[in-house]
C-alpha cells in the first residue's frame, strides 16, 4: 500500500466528509468541464452591499452567500452534465457545484458581462443558445425562497435575471466560474 498510515478509520471519515460513496464519485470524476465557448478576463470587481442590491431589486431580503470573487479572474463557461445527461435536478446540481466553491461567479461578474457584451462578439454570438447560472452569490425574499443570479437573452441582448436556487440545470445551462 502506498500510503501505510491511511487506517480503515481514517478512510470512513474521508467517505463520510466527501457525503458518502456518491460524494466520492462526484469528487473522483471532477464534473466540471470547460465547454470552450467564451473566455474573458474579467477585472476586480466588489461585491455589491444589500443596500446596493435592494435600490435595484427591493424584493431581496437578504443575502444568504456570495463566494464570488472579487479579485481578477478568468471567466470560463462550464457544465457540472456529463455528456449523456439532458438534465439534472436540483439536489444533484447543488453537490456538483459545490467542489467550485470560490470560483463561481455572482451578481458583480454576471453585470459586468451585460455592460461589456458588445466588446465581445464571441458573448454575443451564444445569446439564444445558452443561459449563464452565476451561483456564486444567493440571495433571499422575505418567504425564505432563495435566488442565485444568471444571464440570458433580453431581447437581442443578454439580461441579468433571478431564478430560483431550487433549480436543476439543463443542457442549454452554463455555470460561469473561475479558470484554475
Amino acid at each position: 500500500m502506498k500510503y501505510p498510515e491511511l487506517s480503515m478509520g481514517t478512510m470512513e471519515a474521508i467517505v463520510n466528509k466527501l457525503g458518502g460513496m456518491d460524494g466520492v464519485r462526484r469528487f473522483l470524476a471532477e464534473y466540471f468541464r470547460e465547454t470552450g465557448e467564451f473566455t474573458v478576463q474579467i477585472p476586480a470587481l466588489v461585491r455589491p452591499t444589500l443596500t446596493e442590491l435592494q435600490e435595484k431589486y427591493p424584493w431581496i431580503d437578504r443575502i444568504e452567500s456570495d463566494t464570488s470573487p472579487t479579485e481578477a479572474v478568468r471567466l470560463e463557461l462550464g457544465t457540472v452534465l456529463r455528456p449523456d445527461e439532458e438534465r439534472i435536478d436540483s439536489k444533484e446540481y447543488q453537490l456538483r457545484r459545490a467542489p467550485l466553491a470560490g470560483r463561481l461567479h455572482g451578481y458583480q461578474q454576471l453585470v459586468w458581462l451585460v455592460k461589456n457584451q458588445d466588446e465581445h462578439p464571441a458573448f454575443k454570438a451564444l445569446l439564444g443558445l445558452i443561459y449563464i447560472d452565476g451561483p456564486g452569490m444567493v440571495v433571499v425574499r422575505a418567504d425564505g425562497s432563495r435566488y442565485f443570479p444568471y444571464l440570458d437573452e433580453y431581447g437581442r441582448r443578454w439580461g441579468l435575471h433571478w431564478d430560483g436556487a431550487g433549480g436543476g440545470l439543463s443542457r442549454g445551462g452554463r455555470l460561469a466560474a473561475s479558470g484554475k
